[in-house]
């Protein structure tokens, strides 16, 4: 704030003015120096900065932050700020928060029509190999006896009584500030400046008729949960003959019983057992598109280890890379064993102690367990 006053001493205010003594310093203040009252060359600029100074005061998050370091970040959080008022707006928003109505008027010819939004819930599977969908949606289409015009076919268009074809009207208002000029849009001819004798019995005279429509949608392979999709003038039909808004489609993923995802990797959990883990083993894994991977187990697998398969992850949709297929192995501890199985995993103890005990063993421990489960690990 070097040379500047600050936002207490523009309003004039003490720093610990409450929230109601800040809004009565802006109405006060605003009122000497509104542009519509004062004519003085610094009256705009002075108003910018009783603005300023007030949307930042009335926000207790914004407050705290210039309390704390003298400025606002203008790419920080934004709170309630002028009570949802567009600071770009302009002086005719303030007004309009404070008192009702608009100093500006509204564009009168034709207006995009809005976007629309839905979901989508597809599967795991879906999602990592790709689909395509049919949607439900239902829009505002333009009105096709009228082709979008409001006015029954065959008739023609005429400058609007309402508004000597202005489009808008003027109508003074009375405020704490004196009396204003307030511009809205005319609702005979809804800002087109020209209406119809006679109006489309289809729309109305909207130009616009609600329809329900299907249409089939592509979902890329790789797509991830909570995503959406764009499908431009997909949205409602545009007032006044506008262009069509947009359709995003949020797109769902379900989750997968046994897979799961890693940004664009894809997880398989496979249990085994000690001999597994110990000795080694080559067992089948599912694969996302149906198919079968043979994975190996080498000897000595630790629990939580993983293995990369050949098979591919989900594809990228961007610049980072596609994803791979991991196995993650958990060697599972039997919960519940037999005299006979207790007897063999005894002896087993006692010989992986006894291998920790020798240095110049020639024997490797893993022949050693071969020796303890006997010919049903030579099998297995």
């Amino acid at each position: 704030m070097t040379n500047k006053q600050s936002f207490y001493e523009t309003l004039g205010v003490d720093r610990d003015a409450n929230e109601e003594e800040i809004r009565k310093a802006f109405r006060k203040n605003a009122m000497k120096w509104h542009p519509d009252r004062n004519k003085t060359d610094q009256a705009s600029d002075k108003f910018k900065e009783l603005n300023e100074a007030y949307q930042v005061l009335i926000d207790p998050e914004k407050r705290r932050m210039y309390d704390t370091y003298g400025r606002v970040d203008p790419n920080g959080s934004v709170g309630r700020g002028f009570e949802g008022v567009d600071p770009s707006g302009g002086f005719g928003d303030i007004f309009e928060a404070f008192f009702g109505g608009s100093t500006r008027s509204r564009q009168n010819g034709p207006q995009k029509g809005s976007d629309l939004q839905t979901k989508i819930q597809i599967s795991f599977i879906d999602a990592a190999l790709g689909i395509e969908r049919e949607i439900d949606l239902v829009s505002n289409e333009r009105c096709e006896p009228c082709n979008g015009t409001g006015g029954k076919k065959g008739t023609r268009p005429v400058q609007c009584r309402e508004c000597n074809g202005a489009g808008k009207i003027r109508r003074a208002q009375s405020s704490v500030f004196g009396q204003f000029t307030q511009v809205v849009t005319c609702s005979k001819c809804r800002g087109a400046a020209q209406v119809y004798a006679e109006s489309c019995s289809t729309c109305n005279g909207v130009g616009r008729c609600k329809n329900s429509r299907k249409f089939s949608l592509k979902i890329p392979a790789g797509i991830d949960d909570g995503m959406n999709i764009r499908l431009s003038g997909q949205g409602d039909a545009g007032l006044n003959n506008g262009p069509n808004g947009d359709l995003y489609v949020s797109v769902l993923v379900k989750s997968h019983p046994v897979f799961r995802r890693v940004e664009n990797d894809i997880w398989y959990d496979l249990d085994i057992n000690f001999t597994q883990a110990a000795l080694g083993a080559s067992i089948d894994i599912p694969l996302v598109n149906g198919e079968i991977e043979n994975a190996y187990i080498p000897p000595g697998t630790q629990s939580g280890s993983s293995i990369k398969l050949k098979a591919n992850g989900f594809p990228s949709l961007s610049r980072t890379r596609s994803g791979s297929f991991f196995v993650q192995v958990c060697v599972v501890t039997p919960s519940s064993i037999d005299e006979e199985t207790k007897e063999l995993f005894l002896k087993l103890g006692e010989f992986l102690v006894r291998d920790s005990n020798k240095n110049n063993e020639h024997r490797s421990v893993f022949d050693k367990i071969k020796d303890a489960f006997g010919n049903d690990a030579e099998s297995k």
